[in-house]
């Protein structure tokens, strides 16, 4: 069957096809912020808005499919949250890899860290190559090639802290590749964790198992004074700090099964569950509030 979705820009487009001025600049930043960060596959927006809940603040935004582009700026819209300083940039992030996106990626950066505060990557690339959905063709399909285009870009502009998302198939089935990756990532002075997180355990009403990398630059050590692990690899504390339910337990709670659908059911919350892990109850409170923050 056809694909009948709308078309991006292609990757040869220029910054300027693609939204984004090569004169545009830092503006509007709140110096007393935690530091910026550089959205890529931005999707909708979810990550990006619990690194603001945690008070660092996008100042770029890409996305290559244009509908969730347009979701990610309806919504922040609606939020009343300023729209990135630098914009938003609608197509593929290659064109960050070659000149002008470079140098203009480059520069940006620099004057982000001229506000004092770390710069970071976040991001999650496509997974389809990773999954059973996609035919596990891994590194080298049309969309897990992004995967070494991101860690290429982190290698290339080197920003104080990175994270990096993916399905659990990057692990279970293309470890070889994830070892490439934080070899490469080690190599470019990175310390960092890797975890088969679910959300569940950080209270996202979400039984859902990605592949997180947390990674932080070495001069970041340097300016805090802090001694250097001299192994790439952090120990699993940086996660188990963060965790607010254990997975076993939380699935052993009596989850009711499926049901048909319909409008005003009265479904009510089976006793013994918590409230708080399902997605009703987020609707009910209304709130953009991430648990735990």
């Amino acid at each position: 069957m056809p694909d009948s979705r709308k078309k991006p820009k292609d990757n040869t487009a220029s910054l300027e096809d693609l939204g984004i001025s090569l004169d545009a600049s830092l503006q509007n930043v709140d110096p007393e912020s935690c530091g910026g960060i550089f959205s890529f596959f931005s999707g909708a927006g979810f990550l990006d808005l619990g690194f603001e809940e945690e008070g660092f603040v996008p100042v770029m935004v890409n996305e290559y499919h244009p509908p969730f582009l347009a979701a990610y700026k309806h919504s922040r819209s609606r939020l009343g949250i300023a729209p990135p300083s630098l914009g938003y940039l609608g197509g593929s992030i290659e064109a960050l890899r070659r000149e002008p996106g470079k140098a203009w990626l480059s520069q940006r950066i620099a004057e982000a860290r001229d506000l004092g505060k770390p710069v970071g990557f976040v991001g999650g690339p496509p997974c389809p190559d990773f999954s059973n959905a996609g035919k596990h063709r891994g590194k080298d399909g049309e969309h897990g090639r992004l995967t070494k285009v991101y860690v290429d870009l982190i290698r290339a502009q080197l920003p104080d802290f990175f994270v990096f998302e993916n399905v659990k198939g990057l692990l279970r089935n293309h470890a070889e590749h994830l070892r490439e990756i934080e070899q490469q990532l080690g190599a470019a002075g990175y310390r960092f964790a890797t975890r088969l997180a679910n959300g569940l355990e950080y209270g996202v009403p979400q039984d859902r198992e990605r592949v997180v990398i947390i990674g932080f630059h070495k001069r970041l050590y340097e300016r805090a004074g802090q001694i250097l692990p001299r192994r790439y690899r952090l120990g699993h504390t940086i996660w188990h700090e963060e965790l607010l339910h254990d997975i076993d337990q939380v699935r052993s709670l009596p989850w009711p099964g499926t049901s048909p659908f319909g409008e005003d059911l009265g479904v009510t919350c089976p006793e013994g569950l918590r409230p708080e892990l399902t997605v009703q109850h987020w609707f009910r409170k209304g709130s953009s509030w991430i648990p735990g923050s």
